[in-house]
């Protein structure tokens, strides 16, 4: 999650400055951003947008009076920063969640873990070495592993979840054309670019290798990897496989939730559909939607 905004009317002693270390510089500082809606009797409904670190301030001096820009990056990216000084392990036997949170606990103190996953999986012994990447090295990669994904949610939470099958996650929100329909512009793209298979490979000193492939299965997707009318080999696309490997894949049944999970997240993206509305911020990552327009002959689920 990343944040732009403009802050006006700041006092004079919270300006940042060389001298100043104001709660607005790019320090150590969060925003804690929540917005909705002001009711006319006072009271108003907010939700929490995320919180940020401040990655950069500027003063802005305008005829109108001294306003701040401030940008701003979730947790992960001051995660990602602190990259290793000294090489950090998991112990044989650890579990994913596990290693996730002592890693993360290590590069930010205190933060917390949410753990949505159905795993079970342990990891064999693994060392990040020095200046290697905590998030994108270590975090991120073990919650690969396992089939999950990990992203710093609005309060400020890591969450570990299982990848998202949009396929049987309920629909959240529903936007159809009329009179109360939100939705301003629909733009459709298609690409050839997307894989339609992938295989992973797990490979680590002590235990047999694990080879595990999942296929775009589906018939009736544009990337479909399988028999049809009209060529009885392979679907119309074509094979486009992707290979992974981790040392981190020591069963077949682990591989397979590896395999299966990357491909939720890369099947089918072959036809995006990018939906402006009226701003909504309860609308979250991960959302399932539907989207029915017909001058675009759209009736989408994303």
């Amino acid at each position: 999650r990343t944040c732009s905004l403009t802050v006006v009317g700041v006092p004079r002693d919270l300006l940042p400055s060389s001298r100043n270390r104001s709660p607005l510089t790019p320090y150590g500082n969060e925003l804690v951003i929540r917005s909705g809606i002001a009711y006319p009797d006072g009271t108003a409904e907010l939700l929490p947008q995320g919180v940020f670190g401040i990655t950069d301030s500027r003063l802005v001096d305008t005829a109108d009076g001294i306003a701040v820009e401030l940008d701003g990056s979730d947790r992960a990216d001051r995660i990602a920063k602190a990259k290793l000084l000294t090489p950090w392990s998991t112990a044989s036997g650890t579990a994913a969640v596990t290693a996730i949170s002592n890693l993360a606990a290590d590069r930010f103190p205190g933060i917390e873990v949410v753990d949505l996953t159905s795993s079970a999986e342990t990891f064999p012994p693994h060392l990040l070495e020095e200046k290697a990447n905590p998030w994108a090295d270590g975090i991120a990669t073990f919650a690969d592993a396992v089939g999950a994904e990990a992203l710093l949610d609005r309060s400020g939470r890591l969450v570990v979840q299982d990848v998202p099958d949009p396929g049987v996650t309920p629909v959240a929100w529903r936007f159809v054309e009329g009179v109360d329909c939100v939705v301003t512009q629909l733009q459709r793209e298609y690409t050839d670019t997307v894989p339609n298979a992938v295989v992973i490979t797990g490979e680590t000193f002590d235990a047999a290798p694990v080879r595990a492939v999942a296929v775009d299965s589906d018939p009736a997707s544009a990337t479909y990897y399988g028999p049809d009318a009209d060529n009885p080999v392979r679907g119309g696309y074509g094979p486009r496989p992707v290979w992974e490997t981790s040392p981190l894949v020591t069963t077949q049944e682990q591989g397979q939730k590896f395999a299966d999970a990357r491909g939720r997240q890369l099947f089918g993206a072959t036809e995006k559909v990018k939906v402006t509305i009226v701003p909504n911020v309860a609308i979250d990552e991960g959302d399932v939607i539907y989207v029915k327009r017909e001058r675009s002959e759209s009736m989408v689920t994303i």
